[in-house]
C-alpha cells in the first residue's frame, strides 16, 4: 500500500490537485493520454488513506470490463485490497435491479437478454404488427427503441403524433409491443440496465437518497462517450 505523500508526489501538479480534491464536485477535462484515469485510481486510494470515506463508500465507474478490471487492479495495487466498488455502467446498473434498489420499478429477478434473444423479441413484435423484417431490419429498429432508451424515454413517455411511421405504424407502437413483452417474460434488454435505475433515481427521492447514503463518492472515468 501506498502512502498519500507517496501517491501525489508521483503526480504532476494539475493531477496532484485533483487528487487531493475532497469535497464538492470535480470535472477533469483533458485528452487522451493526459492520466484521468491515474487521478482517479490515486484519488480513491487518497480518500481512503486520508479518511475521508470507507472503501465500500467509494464508487468508480467506467465503460468496458477491460478498463473496469484495469482499474480495479489500479486501485488495489496503490491501496491494497480495498474493496472500493468498481463497475461498468451496466454492471452497476444490474447490481442496483437484483438486490432489489429499486423497488417496483423493475423486477430484481428478470433475465437480461443477449443480443440474439433480442432480434427474436423485436422479430415476434414486429410480425404481430405486420411490420416487413425485410425493410425494416430487426436490428435497426432495436437500435431505434436503444436511442430512446439512451434519453431515458419509455414508450408512455413518447408523442406518436410526432414520431416516425414504419408501414403505417408509429414506431411507439413498434417499442410498446417490445417493452410489453420483455415485462411480462421479466426479462431485461441491455438498454433496461441504465434506463431503470436512472428512472428512479431522478423519480424517488427515497430511492437516490439511499444510493447517496450509500456512496460518499462517485468517480466516472470517460463520462462523455
Amino acid at each position: 500500500m501506498t502512502d498519500t505523500g507517496q501517491l501525489l508526489a508521483s503526480l504532476n501538479d494539475p493531477q496532484r490537485d485533483a487528487t487531493a480534491h475532497v469535497d464538492g464536485p470535480l470535472l477533469i477535462l483533458a485528452g487522451a493520454g493526459s492520466g484521468k484515469t491515474r487521478v482517479l485510481t490515486h484519488r480513491a486510494a487518497a480518500l481512503i488513506q486520508g479518511g475521508h470515506a470507507e472503501p465500500g463508500q467509494i464508487l468508480c465507474v467506467t465503460f468496458t470490463n477491460k478498463a473496469c478490471g484495469e482499474m480495479a487492479e489500479r486501485i488495489d495495487h496503490l491501496a491494497g485490497n480495498s474493496g472500493v466498488w468498481v463497475r461498468t455502467f451496466h454492471s452497476f446498473g444490474l447490481q442496483m435491479i437484483r438486490s432489489g434498489a429499486l423497488g417496483t420499478y423493475v423486477d430484481p429477478g428478470s433475465t437480461v437478454l443477449d443480443d440474439a434473444d433480442q432480434r427474436q423479441v423485436i422479430r415476434d413484435c414486429m410480425k404481430s404488427l405486420d411490420i416487413n423484417s425485410d425493410q425494416n431490419p430487426p436490428r435497426k429498429m432495436l437500435g431505434r427503441i436503444e436511442a430512446f432508451k439512451r434519453k431515458g424515454q419509455l414508450p408512455e413517455d413518447l408523442d406518436a403524433e410526432r414520431l416516425e411511421l414504419i408501414e403505417g405504424f408509429p414506431i411507439v407502437d413498434l417499442y410498446f409491443a417490445y417493452q410489453n413483452t420483455l415485462q411480462r417474460n421479466r426479462s431485461l434488454d441491455f438498454g433496461d440496465l441504465l434506463l431503470y435505475p436512472v428512472r428512479a433515481l431522478a423519480e424517488n427521492p427515497t430511492i437516490l437518497a439511499a444510493q447517496q447514503r450509500r456512496f460518499k463518492y462517485v468517480m466516472v472515468d470517460e463520462f462523455q462517450d
